[in-house]
C-alpha cells in the first residue's frame, strides 16, 4: 500500500481552501504557482506590519532590522538567529523586541539538549540583567538598552560582542 494511501491533501488559506482527494489530484502547476503566491503574501505581511512596541517613539522592528543588517555575517537558520560561528553552543535571537539566548540548533522547533553548561550560562545571564522562560536561557528587552533608536542599537550590537565572549563556554 502507497505511504499516502487513504490520506488527503489539505492546502489552506485565509481566502481559500481546497481538499484534494488523493495526491494523485494535485497539479504541480498550480502547488507551484499556489507556493509562490503564499510565499509573497508572507512577506509583504512582515513588511507592513506595525511596529511590535513604540516607546517614546521608538520603533523596535526598525531596530531590530537594523541590528540584524549590521551582524549578517552570524546570522544562521530563520534570519533572525546569530551566532559567533558555526561550532558556537548558545545562539541569540533578535526578535519579538527582545534580544534572547538558546541553545544555538537550526530547528526551530527543536527541543533543547541536556547541557551541563546551561546553568552556568543562566547564571551569567542573570548577573547581566537577563531573565529566563521556558525555552530560553535568558532575554532583555531592546528598549532596556536605551531610550533612543540609535542608543538602543549601538547597545545591543556591543551586547551582541559581550554575549559572544560569555557564551563561549
Amino acid at each position: 500500500m502507497p505511504l499516502n494511501a487513504g490520506y488527503g491533501m489539505l492546502i489552506h488559506t485565509k481566502s481559500r481552501r481546497t481538499n484534494y482527494k488523493s495526491i494523485d489530484e494535485i497539479d504541480l502547476n498550480n502547488l507551484e504557482s499556489f507556493c509562490i503566491n503564499e510565499i509573497q503574501a508572507y512577506h509583504k505581511r512582515l513588511k507592513e506590519k506595525k511596529p511590535a512596541s513604540i516607546k517614546n517613539n521608538i520603533d523596535v522592528r526598525s531596530i531590530e532590522h537594523s541590528i540584524l543588517e549590521r551582524v549578517k555575517s552570524y546570522i544562521y537558520n530563520n534570519g533572525n538567529r546569530i551566532r559567533k560561528d558555526e561550532n558556537a553552543q548558545y545562539g541569540i535571537t533578535i526578535a519579538t523586541s527582545r534580544i534572547l539566548v538558546r541553545q544555538a540548533y537550526e530547528d526551530k522547533y527543536k527541543t533543547p539538549q541536556i547541557n551541563l553548561k546551561d546553568g552556568i550560562v543562566i547564571e551569567k545571564l542573570k548577573e547581566k540583567g537577563y531573565k529566563s522562560c521556558k525555552g530560553w536561557l535568558g532575554y532583555r528587552k531592546l528598549t532596556e538598552f536605551g531610550s533612543t533608536e540609535k542608543k538602543i542599537e549601538q547597545d545591543v550590537i556591543k551586547e551582541i560582542d559581550v554575549l559572544f565572549e560569555l557564551l563561549d563556554v
